[in-house]
């Protein structure tokens, strides 16, 4: 997870974009709702927020209080959802762990 600050300069957004790199991974399902409270503590209220994930929460993650959470906030919760852990042709290889 990365919280970045919002900026008005369209040269700053588009190189930090552009250095962001995808690696790692791991095992369906992710922390994303935390990921998702951390992000709330962080943006202020009115603010907005853009999240991206592949794959779905855990199933214990608290949805409902996530929610309610942004709303209270008044925050503009933007999210894309590019897979899930639906399909398990979709999950990553993990090594073997002998």
């Amino acid at each position: 997870m990365k919280v970045r600050a919002f900026t008005h300069n369209l040269a700053v957004l588009l190189e930090a974009v552009h250095a962001l790199k995808a690696s790692g991974g791991g095992a369906c399902e992710e922390a994303s709702v935390e990921a998702i409270n951390i992000g709330i503590s962080h943006t202020k209220e009115g603010g907005s927020m853009f999240f991206v994930t592949d794959a779905s929460p855990y199933d214990d993650a608290d949805i409902p209080g996530t929610i309610e959470r942004l709303r209270s906030k008044g925050i503009v919760f933007t999210p894309m959802i590019t897979g899930d852990c639906t399909e398990k042709s979709s999950w990553n290889e993990l090594p073997n762990e002998d």
